[in-house]
């Protein structure tokens, strides 16, 4: 059937009124989808095919197979809407989508005033829109559709350039969301009058909601709704949908929006899918119609399969060269307890719970080992103290043992003994003050002197000098810090050495445990980096050298298999 039209004349009004032509939002790219349709739009949240750039082109995402999609659908007096898409879902790269549409009006005939038919004019859109959509993690999907749009007209062309932009989120509880922008970029229409027309920012938000009934038939009842508001409107735009599905194969659907209501169903067998929907129109009922057809490999599925594999494999790596380093440590370990370097068993026994913290035996060897050590020091200091006494360095001999009472508070031998001790330094102290009155000349010349040589910076002699001071007044306070002070100016460099030596030692610790935490965590790369830096501050490290060389290899057989996939 022929569109009429009057002529009044309709090229002199048609100039004037481009923008009246296309002040539209073209809303037909969104109803391409039948499935969609027959929710009355609501089901973004859940779009997986290949008319899902005109939906919301996250959905591209979703896609596990390659799927060609037709739909076609009559308007009204002739007019009709066909469109083709095709999927492409790459292996770890997303997915990438080609489709195509077009409405045409058909043949429109001219009449003027006398309703006489003086020609007839055609009235069409085309589209060529290109997509792409990728997953992240598996619940993140984002997505973004360019698209290239003409309108022909009488005599007029003008075409425009846009792109839309969606994503979605899988949410806990077998919940969706959606949200779309429409003509993020607005195609802009230029007419040969000069005029120029561009299409709407439309905001589109989505919710679904999925959940199984009937399990033994595979029942999965999905409830779905969107909302939407397009720019320069104030009527905000609402739509709902339910459908239901059973083995996979078979869905009923049906929806209801602010514009009509909507039902259909889609039938899936040997990987083809035949879709229908029955849409209320303001003018009429339509009906439309896909066919979509999926071959190929199930691209997500080969993504899930390589990925377990490659856990599989790193899983298996990293467990290798952690069995074997904790076989190592533990022999470290054995060795050193019965050589009774309990140091040595311990720093082993903490490299070892680096790899494995949890581990019930190096734990409990750590313990053994710090007890054994606290003895072996404590019978050291026992055996130092007791010297000390027999050679008459009874305060000496008190440090010694208030050492041996910081490590154990509790020990009552040393209590015994630092008390005793601490009787005799009394009882000399009687004894030194009748000394001092005796020896006070030659304590002072003695003093005189080494604090002399300890202003000329002669440490060494002051100290000499002193000593003498000490042998007539063994417990003069002063003198004793003096010679403190002259000790430790002397023992400056070596207690600045050992600072430098305990921090490296600390740094080599953390590196250690940094380098080991990185590789069982699947991050090889990283791991290398500490494991190199903890080489710059020791170089001859064993146990960065052989991680090295461990992992480097390992990493390599790694790299082949996956090549080899």
């Amino acid at each position: 059937m022929k569109t009429k039209i009057f002529f009044i004349p309709v090229l002199v009004v048609f100039t004037s009124l481009p923008s009246f032509l296309f002040a539209n939002n073209l809303s037909f790219f969104s109803d391409i989808s039948a499935k969609n349709s027959a929710l009355s739009g609501s089901g973004a949240a859940f779009s997986s095919e290949a008319f899902s750039p005109f939906i919301n082109p996250a959905g591209l995402a979703l896609i596990e197979r390659q799927s060609l999609s037709l739909a076609y659908y009559n308007l009204f007096e002739g007019a009709f809407i066909s469109a083709v898409s095709y999927a492409l879902p790459l292996l770890d790269a997303g997915t990438v989508s080609v489709s195509g549409l077009l409405l045409d009006a058909g043949k429109i005939e001219e009449r003027d005033s006398n309703n006489i038919v003086t020609g007839e004019f055609s009235d069409s859109y085309k589209s060529a829109v290109l997509s792409y959509a990728y997953a992240i993690s598996g619940i993140y999907s984002v997505g973004a559709s360019f698209k290239y749009i003409n309108h022909d007209f009488y005599s007029v062309s003008s075409s425009g350039y846009g792109m839309d932009l969606g994503a979605s989120v899988k949410l806990p509880y077998n919940f969706r969301i959606a949200a779309n922008a429409v003509n993020l970029v607005k195609p802009v229409l230029s007419y040969k009058s000069g005029a120029s027309d561009s299409l709407p920012l439309e905001f589109h938000a989505s919710l679904g909601y999925e959940t199984a009934v009937i399990e033994n038939i595979n029942g999965l009842l999905r409830l779905s709704a969107d909302i939407s508001k397009e720019e320069f409107s104030n009527t905000i735009g609402w739509s709902s949908g339910v459908s239901y599905s059973v083995y996979g194969a078979a869905s009923l659907m049906a929806g209801i929006s602010s514009s009509g209501f909507s039902a259909g169903a889609s039938l899936s067998l040997f990987g083809f899918t035949a879709d229908y929907a029955y849409i209320q129109m303001p003018y009429d009922f339509s009906h439309r119609f896909a066919l979509s057809y999926s071959f190929g490999d199930d691209i997500r599925a080969l993504e899930n399969r390589i990925k377990d594999q490659k856990e599989k494999v790193r899983f298996e790596l990293v467990e290798k060269i952690k069995g074997e380093t904790l076989d190592s440590l533990r022999l470290d370990v054995e060795k050193s307890m019965a050589a009774q370097d309990y140091e040595k068993a311990i720093l082993s026994s903490e490299k070892a719970l680096a790899w494995d913290p949890s581990g019930a035996y190096f734990i409990s060897k750590k313990e053994e080992a710090a007890s054994l050590l606290k003895r072996k020091q404590m019978s050291s200091l026992f055996v130092e103290a007791d010297k000390l006494i027999a050679d008459n360095l009874y305060i000496d001999a008190m440090v010694k043992l208030k050492s041996i009472l910081d490590m154990e508070p509790s020990n009552a031998i040393a209590w015994k003994k630092f008390r005793d001790t601490q009787e005799i330094v009394k009882k000399m102290g009687q004894e030194n003050i009748v000394q001092e009155q005796k020896n006070r000349a030659i304590i002072q010349k003695n003093f005189d002197a080494g604090l002399d040589q300890y202003t000329a910076g002669n440490y060494a002699a002051a100290i000499e000098q002193w000593d003498k001071v000490i042998k007539a007044s063994p417990l003069q306070r002063q003198v004793y810090n003096y010679i403190k002070s002259a000790q430790e100016k002397i023992r400056t460099v070596e207690v600045k050495a050992e600072k430098q030596k305990t921090e490296r030692e600390k740094k080599i610790s953390s590196l250690y445990n940094s380098a080991v935490l990185l590789y069982t965590k699947g991050e090889y790369q990283e791991s290398m980096k500490a494991w190199q830096q903890l080489l710059e501050i020791d170089p001859e490290n064993a146990d960065a050298k052989s991680n090295i060389k461990k992992i480097t290899e390992e990493f390599k057989k790694l790299q082949q298999q996956e090549l080899g996939w």
